[in-house]
Formats: C-alpha cells, sequence, structure tokens
C-alpha cells in the first residue's frame, strides 16, 4: 500500500492577508472534495486583525477594524478559532 499523497504549501510573505485566507480555504476545500487526502501548508502571516466568527459580532468589532486601519494594518475575518 502506498502512503497517501500530501500537498506542501510553502508560501513566502506577500502583505496581503486576504490572499493567505484565500488560499488556506482552497485548500481545504480541496481536502473537503476528495482532491487531497492531507495538506501541510507553512508560512508567516502579514500583520493584520484577524477576528473570528464572534469576534465580527462584538459590539467593539468596528472600533477595533477602524483603529486597525487607521494604525495601516488590514482586518480580515479568519477562518477559525
Amino acid at each position: 500500500m502506498s502512503p497517501p499523497e500530501v500537498i506542501v504549501s510553502l508560501a513566502p510573505q506577500r502583505g496581503e492577508p486576504a490572499l493567505d485566507h484565500a488560499v488556506s480555504l482552497a485548500l481545504l476545500r480541496c481536502v473537503q472534495a476528495g482532491e487531497a487526502e492531507r495538506v501541510v501548508r507553512m508560512w508567516r502571516p502579514v500583520p493584520a486583525l484577524a477576528l473570528g466568527r464572534l469576534d465580527v459580532r462584538s459590539p467593539g468589532a468596528p472600533a477595533a477594524v477602524a483603529a486597525a486601519r487607521a494604525a495601516g494594518f488590514p482586518a480580515i475575518r479568519r477562518l477559525s478559532g
């Protein structure tokens, strides 16, 4: 029996958190669809305000996003946690 295929994604820091998010989501969908059995992704996230599902519903979220953007950091909704 041969070992399962593993996709390894090594991404350099590019300066665009939305791109990092999109790559992670695409890899998750590949596994979900059965196109890949295992995926390992290693990368260094760029500085950004990353909000989780509950964070974006917090009353202080709009102020936090505005403060991050004013300081030069983008704000994104992360996939988990």
